[in-house]
């Protein structure tokens, strides 16, 4: 494929228009700097007279509206008409992105590093509704104590901390997919992610294994894994070739990202981790604009797993999507080039992208992408 010349073809395209769109930019950020920017953090953590308390990693901060209307819903929303999206001051190298270089980092800090600013109607309807509802039980102390000491989850996603990430993905499986443990998510990265950032040595597995279920600790170590695959592509093709034969799956194998150690799953655990899956890739869908942002790797990749789970019958969380309800232009995104580029890249050229980086991100670190499917 000729992916090098048609990505130049686009960015010549895009950049000769991009001092306009530049400027553009600046004069839309004066603009919305003026603005009051509508945030959740309601609880200042300091007072006058008293020193600040030292923030732990652990600790975790109210979850923004887009992730409280996720957990009111149960699903994702296009808020297209209701938040608008500006260009954040995130630093992308702070990141778990911050591998990325060149255009590929600017088209992720385009969708990535950007500030929400929602309607008054809108924060007042999340804000009820979110309030309205059973929140999830504390965590067990021995397991952040284990994350506060002994792991590094101190990088940052682009949109909040780590932290807020794997809180949501918590909270909402513990309210959408009651049927199994919550933890899974909560802990889903600590033996690694999509880029080669790694919260938990190899070393500490043993102390972690003691702190879970057998079923916690399979899925917890395997998470990883099925997220590369996902995105790799070949896995989701080749199930979706066999649909009508997925009964007589017997296990799937393929290796750990953390020390490429094989591992096993049956077929029945096969489909709890892909339901994990897509409640974790429900907080990386854009926060509106969905048709004008079909590209985005992030809701591609959603798109192809809730299509799979529902085609096959195989989707066991609550989770409601439908993008014929997205909005097709792109009003209210942010006037940058990294969002201009992630607007106007062909679908096949962003897929094609976005499985050559995670391919490249295995090979760097040893991991193999093989798996093996047990009829």
């Amino acid at each position: 494929m000729a992916a090098p010349s048609a990505l130049r073809g686009l960015l010549r395209l895009l950049l000769s228009g991009a001092l306009g769109s530049y400027l553009a930019l600046k004069l839309l950020g004066k603009r919305v700097a003026k603005k009051r920017a509508i945030t959740n953090d309601q609880h200042p953590s300091t007072h006058v007279g008293k020193l600040p308390l030292p923030k732990k990693v652990t600790d975790c901060g109210e979850l923004d509206l887009r992730r409280k209307w996720a957990i009111v819903t149960g699903g994702g929303t296009d808020h297209a008409g209701e938040v608008c999206i500006v260009p954040g001051k995130q630093d992308l190298s702070q990141t778990i992105f911050k591998e990325l270089t060149g255009v590929k980092a600017a088209a992720m800090k385009g969708a990535v590093c950007i500030e929400l600013y929602w309607s008054d109607a809108a924060v007042q309807r999340i804000t009820r509704c979110f309030a309205a509802i059973p929140r999830a039980p504390d965590h067990n102390q021995g397991i952040l104590e284990f994350m506060e000491t002994e792991c590094n989850f101190a990088v940052e996603h682009a949109d909040g901390s780590f932290m807020d990430h794997l809180q949501f993905c918590y909270e909402y499986g513990h309210a959408h997919y009651k049927q199994k443990s919550p933890r899974v998510l909560f802990l889903h990265s600590i033996m690694g992610v999509g880029t080669n950032v790694f919260p938990m040595t190899v070393d500490k597995e043993p102390k972690l294994r003691t702190m879970l279920t057998d079923e916690e600790y399979l899925h917890v170590q395997a998470f990883p894994s099925v997220l590369r695959l996902l995105y790799t592509r070949q896995l989701l093709a080749a199930l979706t070739r066999h649909i009508e034969r997925l009964d007589n799956l017997k296990s799937i194998s393929f290796n750990r990202v953390l020390d490429n150690k094989a591992i096993t799953l049956t077929a029945s655990q096969f489909w709890v981790q892909l339901n994990y899956q897509i409640c974790h890739q429900l907080d990386f869908l854009p926060a509106s604009n969905w048709i004008a942002l079909k590209s985005n790797a992030f809701l591609s990749v959603f798109i192809d797993l809730f299509n799979f789970l529902k085609a096959s019958g195989k989707l066991e969380a609550e989770l409601n999507f439908d993008l014929r309800s997205g909005e097709t232009s792109n009003e209210g995104l942010p006037l940058t080039l990294g969002s201009l580029i992630a607007q106007a890249t062909p679908e096949g050229l962003a897929k094609f992208l976005a499985i050559k980086q995670m391919k490249d991100n295995s090979k760097q670190i040893g991991h193999s992408l093989d798996y093996q499917l047990q009829w």
